[in-house]
């Protein structure tokens, strides 16, 4: 059904095309096809606008806006509201203990978001106040872990969308 309204949607090439949560519903073979078609359009010159809830979409397109609430809290490329909405580092931590990891993690001062990521740990340490360095080490987080009787390997990573999104959307 989604290809279907896709395909209509094109038959007279519209310079503009909104498509709502297009890939809503869709296999990943079929999400890369769409997305595939999308960057063709794009390049062809249509401007493509898309709401999407899945941000590792998001993450593909030339622009971004959050929305919250019926609230535009920011626009702006993918890289730079990585950059300029998520102050702090990320972190993955492998740990076979994930409730009792986000409990402890939840607790330490410096950390501003921590959640489940898969079958590790994900969290967000908060810069210190005037610099560009995060609140915590990955020797500081296994402490912390450890301190709560859980084990655990910490990791820096890229932050994501996601992160930026849940971050902004904490202070509306």
């Amino acid at each position: 059904r989604q290809r279907l309204a896709l395909g209509c949607s094109l038959i007279h090439n519209p310079p503009l095309l909104f498509l709502d949560e297009p890939t809503s519903g869709v296999d990943p073979n079929a999400r890369r096809e769409f997305w595939d078609l999308i960057y063709a359009l794009a390049e062809a010159g249509t401007t493509v606008v898309v709401s999407t809830h899945y941000m590792d979409e998001a993450e593909h397109c030339h622009r971004v806006g959050f929305m919250h609430r019926g609230r535009l809290l920011a626009v702006d490329t993918p890289m730079a509201l990585k950059a300029e909405q998520l102050r702090g580092q990320a972190w993955n931590i492998i740990t076979p203990q994930l409730l009792e990891g986000i409990n402890a993690l939840g607790q330490l001062e410096g950390v501003s978001q921590v959640g489940l990521a898969g079958d590790r740990l994900h969290c967000i340490t908060a810069s210190l106040p005037d610099q560009a360095e995060s609140a915590h080490t990955a020797e500081s987080l296994q402490a912390a872990l450890a301190a709560h009787g859980v084990s655990g390997q910490a990791c820096p990573v890229e932050p994501t969308l996601e992160d930026v999104f849940i971050s902004l959307a904490k202070s509306y």
